[in-house]
């Protein structure tokens, strides 16, 4: 019992480090395997706020500090609720990726829904930090595809990460978002079940991306 007992704790403190659905893989059988690099189809949702930086230098460690634990707070848990890894904080930045290490069925759809819950939630305590003169915004960006997922790094230190195009292409939406968007391209809409309403930001051009690409900006999903 006691060895359970140490094992359960363990378990509860990876969890505060390392994506809750990661840490409890890594008491199981599955660890060896799951810790192997490997390639699936995912989905990826970045988000950072606007103006951060600038915000960050004005106000106290306090104040920042403060919005920052509710802005992980606000995404990590609609992560959690859709099932999403957590794969990335860093500052004003969060990653999160879906259907991984546990498969997701329509995965494109629950990460929108998880964005959409995480803007939702956003938008109210964005009208809190407005009411104390924080000029803060932010912008989400979701794409799809294969992407490398395992242990990365070396004998001293690794971290479970993920690589490839699709996380370079969310990041990029993400980071032409602004006010609030959510924005997806015309290959993530043609992937989605649910029926999602959409206004069209025209053609973008991102960096890295040859060719422009015809963006959207979702709206809420249909009734």
């Amino acid at each position: 019992m006691l060895k359970l007992q140490r094992a359960l704790g363990r378990t509860e403190a990876l969890s505060r480090f390392l994506s809750p659905n990661v840490a409890s893989i890594l008491r199981t059988d599955e660890e060896r395997s799951f810790l192997q690099l490997h390639r699936t189809k995912i989905s990826v949702l970045f988000i950072d706020l606007r103006g951060f930086t600038s915000f960050s230098k004005r106000e106290s460690p306090d104040q920042v500090m403060d919005v920052l634990a509710t802005y992980y707070r606000t995404v990590g848990n609609a992560a959690l609720r859709h099932k999403g890894t957590l794969g990335h904080l860093a500052g004003d930045g969060i990653m999160v990726f879906f259907n991984d290490p546990h498969p997701i069925p329509n995965h494109q759809d629950v990460a929108l829904h998880m964005a959409m819950e995480a803007r939702d939630a956003l938008n109210i305590e964005k009208e809190k930090w407005r009411s104390h003169n924080f000029s803060l915004d932010f912008g989400i960006g979701l794409a799809e595809g294969f992407a490398t997922i395992g242990e990365i790094g070396f004998d001293h230190f690794s971290q479970h990460s993920v690589i490839g195009a699709a996380v370079n292409f969310a990041a990029r939406m993400c980071s032409m978002a602004d006010k609030g968007q959510v924005l997806v391209s015309r290959r993530y809409r043609g992937t989605l079940r649910c029926p999602w309403e959409m206004e069209s930001m025209g053609e973008m051009k991102l960096k890295g991306v040859d060719e422009p690409v015809a963006a959207f900006n979702v709206l809420s999903v249909q009734s």
